[in-house]
């Protein structure tokens, strides 16, 4: 009922926080505006006056009125406050007393803070005018009252608004009396003469003071217990503790916290609470524990002092609304013997009434056990913030093993005996009956729970532990009684005689009245153990068992109704005296292999009088028949033997073969034997219309080929797809009758064939092999169809019950390649866990963001019986030459993987590739992107597609098919850019379908979230990835042209075909990928027909593929189209794309140092370009790398150092450069300082930050470009240099030969008009 007010509670402030309230009106305080009521728990706020008595007319006084928040714990959003006289017994008599037009109150600043009030009602009240909670967070308020023109005692009573909109009407405060007035009544004053204490507050837990408390997250008011302490001395000698619980009782009554070094009472320090009923008082006392009460020490105050004052808070104790306060210091004390004050103990705190000011003993039930910190506290520690209590986990760990052991095991195992037993009288499992088997094993898990459950409870009561009162002292002698007969009643099975014995009823009726006491006093004792305080048992779980023994109940009765139908609808019948007698021919074999002895043994004859089996041996001379057995068959994997055509055999599991089912198999396309069966999830997405295609090779004419219902053994609704006599027959019932549609020709036996069927509500097409479609209509007015069984393929479990209405007696045989059903294929390979390298589920942290472990499954089979794979031998003589692999790609075909550098169908052609192109079976690997594309990725690829759906690139995160992952692939002619950063893909398709055998640019980049296509001249498209993360992190391979395993692609690829066509150019992040020579790991890659796989370029010239086009990048001293042609370079030209590198030391000694000097005439035609280059790495792969550069950037000359701290940058742009006239610039660098001189005329400077002055360079020095110049350059340029380059001279005196130095050099020819 607690958790039911609490949410009732919860209810009504969720209501009221949205009220617009309106505080108050003058006489009532009743608050307007609302149709909700006041509340009925503790109001959280207090009014105190600082005087008990006044004097009326005296300018002189007046009295000090608070408004504050219990313990700080909520704000005063709204309040009316107002002043009411008396009469002798308390009782309001005037409201508003006094002058009017008087203001009566006047506020007093709190901390130098006040709230916006305003007077009201002739000035004698004050109230809010604004919601205070946003001035000031009010949680104390102070007005100064002046007592004019009263009579007589008076109380100040008030109406408070909190800010969630709850609301407490005419909170009164304790009486005034007007000195030399009227008296109030003794039973008045007496409250008057005990103080209020302060209120504990839990807003400086863990700061000021430590503190333990229950429930969590509770203050005062609302909690059950509180206990809190801080240090006075620092020798751990001196501490003020306060404590605090509802409490029940009818006078005296108490509240103990206890010192405890485990979470048991008993010989532990406990500190007493105590109010006196009969005088008002409460006071604080020492004791020790003993069993489940206190012992009190020879002097019980000593070293408690409970008046004091310390931290503005009155020490003392009261009993208040409910609740018992006490507020006290304690010291250490040489009379007290117990645990010193000093130590670290678990806190156990209890509540409940006392008599004579000595507390009551404490009793087992909920709520009246005391209650344990969850982990030890120290006085000393200020920082503890304690919630909960301490649980107890022998006592958990009974009542669980208790509730398995009878509301489980001991149910099943009754009604299995009881029911089931005349129901399954012969169905047998290895020989033992159906019903046997479960009762056996479910009384022998009962038998070790109970005994288990019986140990630990002794163990934690340290052994008989007796209650005093009724219910609870019934529990442990009825769990006596209960385990007495559960050991009682195996002992009894073990030693009942034989089936024919004369005694056997009456021991049967010994065991049955042994086990049915047993649980008919568990279950009521189960009821009691949840009343135990140690169990801590919400009240909603008693709720849940009483369901459950409902549900029982209402099951024994739907029973036994079935049975006294049953025994009614077979009364009479003429087989139930009959003797039944089967004989099995045995194959001559057998026979051949048994001697008369032996065959006497293994005569079986099944009889069956009135419904009760047993199994006898029918020995003589007579002729003797021998029953095939499965003894000694020893089938593995858990497969199950039958007889069959006389003999023994084994039905394999899926994923299983061979006689003795010892061999594993993968089965990717199922062969059925006819008495197979594969089970796929059911078609849940089949209600109104479906759509089914299958392809499959029949080695025989007949079969079950699909089956689905919406009840076992095609009960209800159903549809099945069926060979008869050569002809596919789809068949489906929606309910009122089946539609029967038979195909307009022969399947043909030992080949393909594609069956495909469609319904739409009743009407129903077929198709096959590209013949028909042949239509019919379903009968009845029903039109839809629940299909929740399994869909079998190939065969059913048992076929005998769905015969008749599948119009088929044998499964099917043959191979089935594949199942469509709405466009789902269906994965024939059994469902299991993809697991990582140690056989372990796969758990993925995703860039610290987030924990995946829900395990990926590769495969949708959930079982099968006898199913092999057709494809089992198509590998066994593949001719796949010069390291090539096999891989199967259908049930009868196969195609090589071979290594780079070998292609065709068997792999034995050679050839160099220099635009490759893929076949649907091709891949490139290379290493993936791993953290270098954090928040930004851009793909730039020139395509030639050839089909319109493959995948083009793929790198993931992990290969459980979760995680970050990138792809571009194509689909239904279109380009997708596929992006995942961990919680949700991005799926961008393009505007438009490329065109196949046509070169395509596609152009895809992602910044954190956002991604952008670009495709040849469509519009960019834009998407956004789902959920909150930026980064990206791809620590798999990167793999171009598709997948080797596409089981360990993400699971939102949703694509599982490679690509087919040319990919001629590829560039990351700026960097240009040598699609042929970087892989790691590819195969299956064959020349593109693009003229650079022909070699048009001589002289080891570099062919550049463009489009269907190319051009030549000629070495040093050749040029022309196809690099034919020798050439002398005295002045070198530049395309953008070539460039000039040096090696040499005296090169790379003058440009490096303190000193750099450079001089070089150009003739530029490009806005854009570099036209030197030195580094210390290449490429830059840092901030603080040294590197020096020369080059044009938007038409302006940038001489940009680093000398290892920070960039300098000195840029000319007064003159045009670009302008194709010869011009003469001069670098100069001096240690830190920098300059640029150009035309010998203009002079510009600059200086690096930071204090080192030496350029350090190791690599080689480029003149008018770089290879991979914007992935080297980290961006700083995208191209090389456009135009003409001479007299290039290092230290003023040392000229650098532009060809003949050059190490290397590419797409260089001579200047015109030099």
């Amino acid at each position: 009922m607690k958790a039911l007010l609490t949410v009732l509670l919860l209810a009504s402030l969720e209501v009221t926080r949205t009220l617009a309230l309106n505080c108050c009106t003058c006489d009532d305080l009743e608050v307007t505006g609302t149709s909700s009521s006041p509340q009925i728990l503790p109001c959280p706020f207090v009014i105190k006056v600082n005087k008990f008595a006044y004097k009326t007319n005296d300018p002189e006084e007046y009295l000090t009125v608070t408004l504050e928040s219990r313990g700080g714990g909520r704000f005063i959003n709204q309040f009316m406050l107002q002043a009411v006289s008396i009469d002798a017994m308390g009782k309001v008599l005037v409201a508003n007393p006094g002058e009017n037009g008087f203001k009566a109150f006047t506020q007093i600043p709190v901390d130098g803070h006040s709230v916006s009030t305003t007077s009201d009602c002739e000035g004698k009240t004050v109230k809010s005018d604004t919601n205070l909670k946003f001035d000031s967070k009010a949680t104390k308020i102070q007005f100064s009252f002046a007592p004019r023109r009263i009579q007589g005692p008076i109380k100040f009573r008030a109406t408070f608004v909190d800010d969630q909109g709850n609301f407490w009407l005419r909170e009164e405060s304790e009486p005034i009396v007007q000195i030399g007035g009227p008296a109030l009544d003794p039973s008045i004053v007496r409250q008057n003469a005990l103080p209020i204490i302060d209120p504990i507050h839990t807003d400086k837990c863990g700061i000021e003071k430590g503190c333990y408390r229950v429930p969590e997250g509770c203050w005062e008011p609302y909690c059950d217990y509180i206990a809190t302490w801080r240090p006075l001395s620092r020798v751990g000698t001196e501490y003020m503790i306060e404590m605090s619980a509802r409490v029940n009782g009818i006078t005296d009554r108490h509240v103990s916290l206890a010192l405890s070094e485990d979470i048991r009472w008993g010989d532990d320090r406990v500190f007493e609470c105590v109010h006196e009923g009969g005088t008002g008082l409460t006071k604080v006392y020492q004791a020790k524990s003993i069993d489940h009460s206190t012992q009190r020490f020879k002097n019980p105050v000593d070293g408690i002092d409970d008046s004091c004052e310390l931290y503005g808070l009155r020490c003392g104790g009261q009993f208040l609304e409910g609740r018992v306060r006490c507020r006290f210091v304690v010291r250490s004390s040489r009379t007290i013997k117990s645990l010193p004050l000093s130590g670290s103990y678990h806190a156990l705190m209890y509540s409940g009434p006392a008599e004579n000011s000595l507390t009551a003993p404490h009793r087992y039930g909920y709520g009246e056990y005391p209650v344990a910190s969850p982990d030890m506290i120290s006085l000393a520690d200020i920082s503890i913030n304690m919630e909960g209590f301490a649980r107890y986990p022998l006592v958990k760990a009974h009542g669980i093993l208790m509730i398995l052991a009878w509301c489980f095991f001991g149910t099943v195992g009754l009604l299995m005996t009881k029911y089931y037993k005349p129901m399954w009288p012969n169905k047998r499992f290895y020989g033992q009956r159906y019903w046997f088997v479960a009762h056996f094993n479910c009384m022998a898990w009962l038998f070790i729970f109970v005994l288990i459950a019986f140990i630990l409870i002794f163990v934690e009561a340290g052994g008989y532990s007796k209650v005093d009162y009724f219910p609870l002292d019934a529990h442990p002698v009825m769990g006596i009684i209960i385990f007495c007969c559960v050991i009682i009643n195996p002992i009894i099975a073990l030693l009942r005689p034989a089936d024919d014995h004369d005694c056997r009823p009456c021991v049967n009726w010994i065991h049955w009245a042994f086990g049915t006491v047993a649980w008919c006093l568990a279950i009521p004792n189960m009821f009691i153990g949840m009343s135990f305080g140690k169990a801590h048992v919400p009240w909603w779980a008693t709720w849940i068992l009483f369901i459950y023994i409902l549900f029982h109940i209402i099951v024994e009765i739907t029973l036994e109704i079935h049975q006294c139908c049953t025994h009614k609808k077979n009364k009479g019948s003429p087989s139930g005296n009959a003797i039944h007698t089967e004989n099995t021919q045995l194959s001559s074999s057998v026979v051949q292999n048994h001697s008369l002895g032996n065959a006497q043994d293994k005569i079986s004859i099944e009889n069956s009088v009135h419904g009760e089996t047993n199994d006898n041996i029918i020995l003589g001379p007579a002729p003797i028949m021998l029953f095939p057995t499965c003894a000694g068959k020893v089938c593995k994997n858990f497969a199950r033997c039958s007889i069959q055509d006389s003999q023994a055999k084994c039905y394999c599991p899926l994923g299983y073969t061979g006689k003795l089912c010892d061999t594993e198999r993968i089965v990717k396309y199922p062969q059925f034997m006819g008495d197979s069966f594969l089970t796929l999830p059911p078609v849940t997405s089949g209600y109104s219309e479906f759509e089914i295609s299958v392809k499959f090779t029949p080695d025989s004419d007949s079969g079950l080929l699909l089956f689905s219902s919406e009840y076992p053994q095609a009960k209800g609704d159903f549809f099945s797809l069926v060979l008869v006599n050569g002809f596919v027959e789809f068949r489906f019932d929606c309910g009122t009758g089946p539609a029967v549609i038979r195909s307009p020709n022969h399947v043909k036996i030992g080949q393909w064939n594609q069956v495909k069927v469609k319904r739409s509500e009743a009407q129903g097409w077929l198709w096959m092999n590209g013949h028909g479609p042949v239509s019919g209509f379903s009968q009845g007015a029903y039109t839809r169809i629940t299909l929740r069984t399994s869909l079998y393929v190939g065969g059913y479990e048992n076929i005998s019950p769905i015969r008749s209405r599948v119009n088929m007696w044998s499964g099917f045989r043959g191979c089935v390649q594949s199942v469509v059903i709405n466009k789902w294929q269906y994965d024939f390979r059994k469902s299991v866990p993809i697991r990582n390298e140690r056989g372990e589920p796969k758990i993925t942290i995703n860039n610290g963001k987030s924990a995946l472990v829900k395990d990926m499954t590769m495969g949708d089979a959930i079982d099968g019986q006898n199913i092999d794979d057709c494809s089992k031998n198509v590998c066994e003589e593949n001719a796949c030459h010069n390291g090539g692999s096999c891989k199967i790609t259908s049930p009868d075909q196969y195609v090589c993987l071979c290594p780079v550098g070998f292609y065709g169908p068997n792999c034995i052609q050679i050839g160099k590739v220099q635009v490759p192109e893929f076949k649907g079976h091709s891949v490139l690997q290379y290493p993936g992107l791993g953290r270098n594309s954090l928040s930004y990725t851009e793909i730039e690829m020139i395509i030639k597609p050839t089909a319109s759906e493959g995948v083009i690139l793929y790198n993931g995160y992990t290969n459980n098919r979760q995680g970050d992952y990138i792809s571009v692939l194509m689909g239904q002619g279109y380009v997708e850019f596929q992006f995942d950063l961990g919680t949700g893909p991005a799926i961008i398709r393009s505007s438009k379908p490329l065109s196949l055998n046509k070169w395509h640019s596609v152009k895809v980049s992602r910044t954190g979230l956002q991604g952008v296509l670009e495709v040849d001249n469509q519009s960019p498209v834009q998407g956004l990835s789902k959920g909150a993360f930026t980064q990206l992190t791809l620590l798999q391979p990167l793999f171009i042209g598709g997948h080797p395993n596409f089981d360990i692609t993400s699971k939102h690829l949703n694509m599982s075909t490679s690509f087919q066509g040319c990919i001629q150019k590829l560039i990351i992040n700026d960097r240009p990928v040598d699609l042929v020579e970087e892989p790691v790991e590819g195969y299956n890659v064959e020349p593109c027909s693009h003229p650079c796989n022909t070699k048009p370029c001589q002289n080891s010239g570099l062919c550049v593929p463009n489009s269907e086009l190319y051009s030549c990048s000629c070495p040093i001293g050749f040029t022309d189209s196809h690099c034919q042609r020798n050439l002398t370079i005295f002045t070198a030209k530049f395309r953008g794309t070539g460039f000039l590198s040096y090696n040499d030391k005296d090169i790379g000694k003058r440009v490096s140092g303190k000193v750099t000097i450079l001089h070089v005439n150009v003739r530029g035609h490009s806005l854009d370009g570099l036209l030197f280059w030195a580094s210390k790495t290449l490429p830059i792969k840092q901030e603080g790398e040294d590197f020096l550069v020369l080059g044009f950037r938007n038409g302006s000359l940038m001489l940009q150092y680093n000398l290892g701290f920070k960039s300098a940058l000195i840029s000319y742009n007064r003159t045009s450069l670009s302008d194709g006239k010869w011009h003469s610039i001069k670098v100069q660098r001096y240690g830190l300082y920098g300059s640029l001189i150009v035309d010998d005329t203009h002079v510009i400077k600059g200086e690096s930050p930071g204090r080192v002055s030496i350029l350090n360079i190791n690599g080689p020095v480029y003149v008018g470009g770089m290879p991979d110049v914007s992935y080297n350059t980290m961006g700083m340029y995208k191209t090389g240099f456009v135009g003409c380059i001479r007299d290039v001279i290092l230290s003023n005196d040392f000229p650098v030969k532009l060809t003949e130095s050059a190490t290397e050099g590419q797409g260089i020819s001579q200047c015109e008009g030099y």
